[in-house]
């Protein structure tokens, strides 16, 4: 017997032990071409002893929760939760009802117990459809047009006062599907090519040296340069205050936003900080590519919108594609970053929910030393945690 027959023969009598993690199960199936098929396990409904359902449209937190006709509005972990609702601790089975929307956020330390966890799920037999958890609201009662001096085609904009402060608007069609609206950008690219996704930014020109080009601001403090002739020919007023997310060299490049601090007009450049405040470290490199965005003067076309953010609300601009009027749309508005937090948590299991229009942190040129929000996420786990488990 050949040597590697002799070790094909041995490892077909090897008795491989039961998995202990998930990603030691295989999820993928060989199909006849020797492709890898997606084939991951269904979902399957399997409750604990204890069960609470939540209905948010026609719940109520006074009931008990403990069949469907007694549901709850709110899950005891948001804040918004009242009396009976808002008093329940321990190891339950959390159904959230299949064709309603829950929005809120849930913030829990608690946990469950090894042989009784604490589920959040889905019953496919209570409701149609999904059970959504979202971040966003669904925005109704625009208005057509933007006084607003620095928005061109002011009539073609659609303004809404809101209490919170959006960093992204979706609009959903007739079947669910979602498109994301872009934030008010120039140019104003999509994308036409799948393989190189920024195909239709601008790029940088740098006609004197291909790198190392720095300006600084008025307090001195050094900045790098990108210049581009063909593009940038607009007054400072238009650029000033706005973000540039721009490639850089040499290692990586991947696209990062910095704030627009200089304009150098005679140039025609944009001076902007690096990834990490400084220069130091990366070069704004001829070709590099970028585009702009963040300011009323580039709200142009359909498919974009504006926040003017006063306070913690402030005044929506949207133009939708194809012009199309808000009122007979469904707009979602993202509202909550972060839709289940926690700073500890053990046996919990999260199943059958979908997670939909999530924001994101206000500053879109933060650094992650901030704090906690500039990181928002479905599922946030900021501590210690075992036996956690999220399917389907």
């Amino acid at each position: 017997m050949s040597r590697s027959l002799a070790l094909l023969s041995l490892i077909a009598c090897v008795s491989l032990p039961a998995a202990d993690y998930s990603w030691q199960e295989p999820h993928a199936e060989v199909v006849a071409s020797g492709d890898l098929r997606w084939a991951p396990k269904p979902f399957a409904y399997t409750p604990g002893p204890s069960v609470r359902y939540i209905d948010y449209e026609n719940g109520s937190d006074a009931k008990d929760g403990r069949t469907q006709q007694a549901a709850w509005k709110h899950h005891p972990w948001d804040k918004q939760a009242k009396e009976k609702a808002a008093a329940c601790k321990g190891s339950h089975t959390y159904v959230f009802k299949r064709g309603v929307i829950y929005r809120g956020a849930l913030v829990t330390g608690e946990s469950g117990a090894p042989e009784a966890p604490i589920q959040l799920t889905s019953d496919p037999n209570w409701g149609k459809g999904e059970a959504g958890l979202y971040g966003s609201e669904r925005i109704v009662g625009w208005q057509r047009g933007a006084k607003h001096a620095d928005i061109p085609e002011a009539g073609k904009v659609w303004v809404k006062d809101l209490d919170f402060a959006p960093r992204c608007v979706w609009l959903v069609q007739a079947g669910g599907a979602a498109q994301r609206i872009a934030l008010a950008r120039s140019p104003n690219w999509s994308v036409s090519d799948p393989d190189d996704i920024k195909s239709e930014w601008w790029e940088w020109e740098n006609p004197g040296h291909p790198f190392e080009n720095y300006t600084k601001t008025a307090k001195g403090r050094r900045l790098h340069l990108g210049i581009d002739t063909k593009h940038l020919t607009q007054p400072a007023e238009y650029y000033e205050g706005g973000t540039i997310w721009t490639e850089y060299g040499w290692v990586m490049g991947t696209p990062y936003p910095a704030p627009i601090e200089a304009v150098d007009i005679e140039q025609k450049g944009l001076g902007f900080g690096g990834q990490w405040g400084g220069v130091g470290g990366q070069k704004i490199v001829r070709f590099n590519r970028y585009y702009i965005e963040d300011k009323p003067h580039y709200l142009d076309a359909p498919g974009e919108f504006w926040f003017d953010k006063k306070g913690a609300g402030g005044k929506l601009y949207l133009r939708l594609p194809g012009d199309q009027d808000p009122n007979t749309a469904q707009v979602e508005v993202a509202r909550r970053g972060t839709l289940i937090d926690s700073v500890g948590m053990n046996h919990v299991r999260f199943s059958g929910l979908t997670f939909r229009f999530t924001n994101v942190y206000w500053g879109l040129t933060a650094g992650p030393w901030v704090g906690k929000a500039v990181d928002p996420a479905c599922i946030r786990l900021l501590g210690s945690g075992t036996d956690l488990q999220v399917t389907n």
